[in-house]
């Protein structure tokens, strides 16, 4: 991860409500305390530091690949993969009551996406863009994921329109 911090001299921060940011700014006042600042309230001059965090592309890529590398041995071994699917179904239980969603059915069901796109005919990255509301399946795709998910078209259309 790459960290960036820059500091202006004091100054008198003002915006206009044309080029204001929309989140509060943190400044560090002249006697060296610091607090959040609305914008177009500032009325005393104040340092101001602009923080930047990036992560690299290929760090990120890294710490994808070895988790997905991790599930996949995993999911080799027959007691571990009971249990990656006892935790997905877990996860559906306790965090998405309610609305189901996409997500919640594959995960009540105890599939990865990997897993379900595998019974379908389809990548992984597309049941990520389906569950995330990137790409509306067709019927036919929705059909093939409800006979999958074990869930009727009905039940499949209403968590798609939650997700």
């Amino acid at each position: 991860m790459t960290i960036q911090i820059t500091q202006s001299e004091s100054v008198l921060f003002s915006a206009s409500e044309k080029n204001s940011p929309t989140r509060s700014v943190c400044i560090v006042l002249p006697d060296g305390t610091s607090r959040w600042l609305d914008p177009l309230a500032n009325a005393e001059p104040c340092k101001i530091y602009h923080i930047e965090a990036r992560q690299s592309p290929e760090a990120i890529r890294e710490s994808f690949s070895a988790f997905d590398q991790l599930v996949e041995e995993l999911e080799q071994n027959a007691d571990s993969a009971a249990q990656l699917q006892e935790g997905r179904k877990w996860v559906a239980e306790k965090f998405y009551q309610g609305r189901p969603t996409l997500a919640s059915l594959r995960l009540a069901a105890g599939l990865s996406q990997r897993q379900l796109g595998e019974k379908c005919g389809l990548q992984q990255p597309h049941v990520s863009r389906y569950e995330v509301g990137k790409h509306e399946p067709t019927l036919t795709v929705a059909k093939n994921l409800a006979d999958a998910l074990g869930v009727g078209l009905d039940q499949f259309f209403e968590a798609w329109s939650n997700t």
